[in-house]
């Protein structure tokens, strides 16, 4: 109780006393002295894996490809490659934000 009470008169005293100090434009000077921000252009690979993909999609769904057997279990068709193939940007996008990711390590 005693520390509740103490804490109470500390805030107090504090906001009773409480005076501003003139800037005199120093934090306007600091900020300009500060290193420019660096431009992050990363999203361009999303949207261009993104691009790729659909394309490749639309143009592998409306072309007229031969259904072609491969000797896997049950017969999988050229479809299921194709359907890996418009994955794989994405894929190789997750590894390489994983690896430039300074907060995650995969080694």
């Amino acid at each position: 109780m005693e520390t509740n009470h103490d804490d109470q008169m500390i805030r107090n005293f504090f906001q009773e006393n409480k005076k501003e100090i003139d800037d005199k434009f120093f934090t306007k000077r600091v900020i300009q002295k500060l290193p420019a921000r660096k431009k992050n252009y990363e999203w361009i690979i999303v949207l261009f894996t993104a691009i790729g993909t659909l394309l490749a999609g639309l143009l592998g769904r409306n072309s007229q490809l031969p259904s072609i057997y491969i000797p896997l279990p049950d017969q999988v068709t050229l479809y299921y490659l194709l359907g890996g193939v418009f994955v794989f940007p994405f894929v190789m996008l997750l590894i390489y934000e994983l690896l430039n990711n300074k907060r995650i390590s995969l080694i």
